[in-house]
């Protein structure tokens, strides 16, 4: 029997390897053939994503630009790859491979999985480049959506979806949510917190941008620190510089001078990072679906602290496993940060429910099993 081919196309190779790199393993372990068509930063890059019998094949593609002639040489390049593969089916990833697959199609009757992994900076900000995105992206995805007989838009939370069904008129018969990324529990044990002692360790674990609340977080822990409070912060993640959205080293490092404040880099040792903390914290006003991190502290069994952005409340329970905060407000971080410190018992309490919710809906194999129904769906 010959090998089903699944294509995925994505615009960041870093991206893939961190949330879509498992489930293209297992849907190799399934028997499919899968490809990926993506940016690759190097050739170290390729070749770790090639291990395991993943396709790579390099695909140049700016995430940052908006400009219609490169657009037009962007999606008639992927348009010829994809032509040249004969996928049975093809999972795109983020705005613009869901566009251009979305087109493609419509042209070759291929089935496809549109991913809306969040709703991303373009539908969280005002900027004028943001909004000439949104005047271009939300028509496409009507038309796509009504001219495609074989697509499905994924999402990762029910906000988003509910988002587009008003904005793009997509119908609901056409649209999945999944549990966001996956966490495999093997990797993500939980470790219960033994004591909390005298410093409250907190972990941001996440891109560096600016919308992601960062900086309000910085500045929550150092008023509190001037306050008297002894608190922590261990900062680790990329510098994006494909997003102008990005918080730069020079200015990472003017801000994590004081000892209370440590930036990592980047890591692959976060359920150690995550295990070393006591609270995770992503104080977001970015268009998430369901941010990873939050998936791997809740994993871990650890109190969480963010806003209600995209579907952040749908793995934060406020006051259950964590608390909601309003976006771009120190002042509120600081306060539930000190709800904690005045009772720790709360810090076991959310964190135990944290790794009930999480191995409840957000496993690895939760999430593959509702991939594996989609793409099914899709074939026949």
């Amino acid at each position: 029997m010959c090998e089903k081919r699944l294509v995925y196309v994505c615009n960041a190779g870093w991206y893939f390897r961190l949330h879509w790199l498992a489930r293209a393993r297992y849907f190799i372990g399934e028997g499919w053939s899968v490809h990926l068509i993506c940016p690759m930063e190097s050739a170290e890059q390729k070749q770790d994503l090639s291990k395991d019998g993943l396709f790579v094949h390099d695909f140049r593609i700016d995430r940052k630009s908006i400009g219609l002639v490169g657009a037009l040489k962007e999606f008639m390049q992927l348009y010829s790859m994809i032509k040249k593969l004969s996928p049975d089916l093809i999972n795109a990833i983020t705005i613009k491979p869901n566009v251009y697959v979305g087109i493609i199609s419509v042209l070759e009757g291929i089935p496809a999985a549109l991913s809306v992994t969040g709703l991303g900076i373009i539908f969280s900000s005002n900027t004028i480049k943001s909004k000439i995105a949104r005047v271009f992206t939300l028509p496409l995805y009507w038309l796509i959506a009504k001219f495609s007989q074989r697509l499905f838009f994924i999402f990762e939370n029910s906000n988003d979806r509910a988002v587009l069904i008003e904005r793009a008129n997509i119908p609901a018969g056409k649209c999945a949510v999944v549990s966001g990324a996956g966490v495999d529990p093997s990797l993500y044990r939980a470790v219960p917190i033994t004591k909390v002692d005298s410093t409250l360790k907190l972990l941001y674990a996440s891109r560096l941008l600016k919308s992601k609340g960062l900086l309000d977080l910085i500045a929550a822990v150092n008023r509190l620190q001037e306050k008297g409070y002894s608190v922590e912060l261990t900062i680790a993640g990329i510098v994006d510089t494909n997003s102008d959205d990005a918080i730069s080293l020079s200015e990472i490092d003017a801000m994590t001078s004081p000892s209370h404040i440590r930036y990592l880099g980047e890591r692959d040792d976060v359920p150690k990072l995550v295990a070393e903390t006591h609270i995770v914290c992503l104080p977001t006003y970015y268009g998430e679906g369901i941010p990873r991190i939050l998936i791997e502290g809740a994993a871990v069994g650890r109190p969480l602290i963010t806003t209600d952005c995209g579907g952040c409340a749908e793995i934060c329970l406020n006051e259950l496993n964590g608390f909601i905060v309003e976006a771009k407000s120190p002042a509120d971080l600081e306060d539930k940060i000190v709800r904690y410190m005045r009772n720790p018992d709360l810090i076991f309490e959310h964190g135990d429910f944290s790794g009930r919710l999480f191995l409840s809906k957000f496993t690895n194999e939760i999430v593959f099993n509702q991939f594996s129904t989609i793409y099914n769906e899709l074939l026949d």
